[in-house]
């Protein structure tokens, strides 16, 4: 049994355009069941972010699909972001009860004498 389909010229079309805006950091490349995805590279790790028409036919104007794939590549960005956010937010967190820890105990190693 046969997944999936080919890139097709519709496909390039749409990435393309996209490649206007993001350059090199979008691909057309094929997910699990070979199917063809747009794929965005955020600091190095390629992810789907936008899966092509299953069939290869765009019953809409290909512009939606370079409009959607767009917006998914936003919300992508923004969601990765958030969470770099997030990690940063935690790490400042922790650094400064450390600090405030070791100015108020004393600064000492954590190793045990036996």
């Amino acid at each position: 049994m046969e997944y999936g389909r080919h890139i097709s010229p519709q496909d390039e079309d749409i990435l393309k355009e996209l490649k206007k805006y993001w350059r090199d950091s979008v691909k057309i490349d094929f997910d699990i069941v070979h199917e063809p995805c747009i794929f965005y590279n955020y600091h190095g790790l390629w992810d789907i972010v936008y899966k092509l028409s299953k069939d290869g036919t765009y019953t809409k104007n290909r512009w939606s699909y370079v409009q959607d794939a767009h917006r998914a590549i936003i919300s992508f960005v923004r969601e990765q972001k958030a969470i770099s956010y997030e990690q940063e937010k935690k790490y400042q967190e922790n650094f400064h009860k450390k600090r405030e820890e070791i100015k108020t105990k004393g600064f000492r190693d954590d190793i045990k004498d036996e």
